[in-house]
């Protein structure tokens, strides 16, 4: 490898194109270099599982779970997709706001691997923060530590793990 490799922008990673590429650059991550050295804000234990009968008033949970409803809250077009999953200790709701199109990704039967901030909210556990994996596929992001970074933009931390993993085994 040579020090120039080192000065590619961040465009020429898998995954990153010219909007995700403004984003990066709005936290001051313009070349490789950059993302090879940028250091997670803090960490995220993934590795234990926490059901959804465990989350006391709000706090994380980290199960496997089955989607069996959607429906959809507010008046369109402004309604917002609710995901309902059971974990076999309980029942929560994923409020997909902006996110109508992960209905098709969450059809009903369909069993995921969830992470999220759950809450008591209108007589349920529901999260809008949540990141999830299908359960047929190899987990990413669970079963793991996992680092969370600052954001800007579109960022998600999926996004920016990607970014990173894509740095580290292309240039480091």
């Amino acid at each position: 490898m040579y020090l120039d490799e080192l000065t590619a922008p961040i465009v020429r990673l898998k995954g990153v194109g010219p909007k995700r590429a403004d984003d990066f650059s709005k936290i001051g991550l313009t070349q490789v270099r950059d993302l090879l050295l940028h250091i997670p804000r803090e960490y995220e234990d993934r590795m234990t599982p926490v059901p959804f009968r465990a989350v006391r008033g709000s706090g994380n949970a980290n199960t496997v779970a089955e989607v069996v409803a959607h429906d959809y809250v507010g008046r369109p077009p402004q309604h917002t997709l609710k995901v309902h999953l059971d974990d076999g200790t309980g029942t929560a709701a994923l409020v997909c706001f902006g996110r109508n199109f992960l209905e098709r990704s969450l059809p009903v039967g369909k069993k995921i691997r969830v992470f999220g901030a759950f809450a008591p909210r209108y007589g349920e556990l529901q999260a809008s923060q949540f990141e999830f994996e299908p359960l047929e596929a190899p987990s990413r992001a669970f079963g793991k530590i996992v680092p969370l970074y600052p954001l800007a933009g579109s960022l998600t931390h999926a996004a920016v793990r990607t970014a990173v993993e894509s740095a580290l085994t292309g240039y480091a």
